[in-house]
């Protein structure tokens, strides 16, 4: 999100200020306005390639659903 800001109409520091008081809720406004930004401008480091690879996009939703049913096993 504060990665690919550049050439960004509204900026994102407000919503993501904004989520550590209201959570997720107050990031829907800035993805839903946001321009979509397919060209990154600038040298991609390590940081960007992991996040922006597949595998962790599969990784991510694995895990949290793995969270979610250890949650749900009692003791």
């Amino acid at each position: 999100m504060c990665i690919d800001g550049r050439g960004q109409k509204i900026r994102a520091w407000p919503f993501a200020t904004g989520s550590f008081a209201v959570g997720a809720f107050a990031l829907l406004p800035y993805l839903a306005l946001r321009e979509p930004n397919p060209e990154f401008v600038g040298i991609e480091n390590l940081f960007i390639k992991i996040f922006d690879s597949r595998i962790t996009g599969v990784l991510l939703p694995l895990g949290a659903g793995a969270l979610v049913v250890y949650s749900l096993q009692g003791d």
